[in-house]
């Protein structure tokens, strides 16, 4: 881990220059920074490193809060992730939140190809400052059952004629019979999004997630993937997750994203669709201001952070100018 022997800002301003100035392992690998990217960068680190020494003076503070836009094209992925993950390098869990599942994946990237996140755990490795892990958090609905898919198949094999399933619409189930039975014997990720890949994109035959989803009603053994999935991403280093999650996290976890475990800082990106998906979260008449005075009214004190960093973040997203062809991300950290 880095930063043993330094203050965090000397450290996470010496590792920018590091990466992304002049010469820098960013330059060396063909990705040219530009001045809007270096200045972008410039202020993630700042409010990080702003929200650190404001908690060092009193723990109970929430943190900081970093409102920031950028052209498209400006490269956000590198300048937020590079300074994030250098804090995540000092040996505390940092988090990501996004819209959509489809940038997470383009974080990651795929075999052959790293996505933005994986380059910079490379060159935080070349720097001497250890292997970041790097996971997602998904919920248990993400994830595909074979007990499900089993029982679905056979209800569509006893009403096949009332269907009108032809033998070739019941060759297609095979993919879903081998990916189903691959997730409970670990060799595949069980995510539902993988499976749809496979398929180019939609189920067959009109089935939809929730037909074959993990539920109560799910066999032991169904829960091999996702079990792993957390264990992942409970010993990660630097989390990714969904607004979505976040929000329901917020609304029944008391704004805990892993069970015991604190997160340091919390990027929003995709920011301007934070508010959007807060709301859907509380559409049972709940509004976001009882929302936050409900955290705010629990007994613990990590509840109450949650409910004032949730408030900072919603009034920023509420209050941000989302223009055609900028996008707005927001961090808040908080011990």
């Amino acid at each position: 881990m880095g930063g043993a022997n330094t203050t965090p800002r000397a450290f996470i301003f010496d590792g920018l220059k590091k990466i992304l100035g002049d010469g820098g392992l960013a330059m060396r690998d063909g990705f040219l920074a530009s001045p809007p990217q270096r200045d972008y960068a410039q202020r993630w680190a700042e409010g990080i490193c702003r929200s650190i020494e404001a908690r060092q003076g009193n723990p109970a503070s929430p943190g900081s809060l970093v409102l920031s836009a950028a052209d498209t094209g400006t490269g956000k992925t590198i300048g937020y992730g590079v300074p994030l993950m250098l804090r995540a390098s000092m040996g505390v869990k940092v988090a990501i939140s996004t819209y959509t599942h489809a940038l997470q994946q383009q974080f990651i990237g795929r075999p052959g190809r790293p996505g933005d996140l994986v380059r910079i755990a490379g060159w935080i490795r070349e720097l001497g400052y250890g292997d970041l892990r790097i996971a997602r958090r998904v919920g248990q609905q993400a994830f595909v059952s074979y007990s499900a898919v089993m029982a679905l198949i056979e209800r569509m094999k006893l009403e096949r004629e009332d269907l009108g399933l032809t033998a070739q619409d019941l060759r297609e189930l095979d993919l879903l019979v081998e990916f189903s039975m691959e997730a409970n014997e670990g060799r595949n990720s069980g995510l539902i999004e993988d499976l749809r890949d496979e398929y180019g994109g939609e189920l067959p035959l009109g089935i939809t997630a929730a037909n074959i989803c993990l539920s109560a009603d799910s066999d032991d053994d169904d829960w091999r993937a996702y079990n792993e999935h957390i264990e992942k991403a409970e010993n990660s280093d630097v989390l990714l997750v969904s607004h979505a999650y976040l929000a329901s996290c917020t609304a029944y976890r008391r704004g805990q994203l892993l069970q015991g475990s604190d997160i340091d800082s919390l990027v929003i990106d995709e920011g301007d669709r934070l508010l959007d998906v807060a709301e859907s979260a509380f559409r049972f008449d709940t509004s976001l201001r009882r929302m936050r005075a409900a955290l705010q009214s629990l007994g613990t004190a990590s509840a109450q952070r949650a409910g004032q960093s949730m408030q900072a973040l919603l009034e920023a997203a509420t209050n941000a100018n989302h223009a055609g062809g900028r996008a707005v991300a927001t961090s808040t950290a908080h011990p």
